[in-house]
């Protein structure tokens, strides 16, 4: 996964698991990292000003993907 934002400053994280010897992908966990990642922007974008938490945020729900 590679992530960019265009922004002051601007960011690149790059996101990549390695297979094991015996060719399986055991990093599950890294997907939904860039996954959040991915789903939080809209909200940061929304928030204000300043250093946004995940306090701050709340659960971060992917738009349009969820019902209520």
């Amino acid at each position: 996964y590679r992530v960019r934002i265009h922004g002051d400053p601007p960011l690149e994280c790059h996101l990549m698991a390695q297979q094991d010897p015996d060719g399986r992908h055991p990093f599950l966990g890294l997907p939904w990292t860039g996954l959040v990642g991915c789903t939080v922007v809209p909200q940061v974008c929304d928030a204000a000003p300043g250093v946004v938490t995940h306090l701050d945020l709340g659960v971060v729900q992917p738009k349009g993907l969820v019902r209520r």
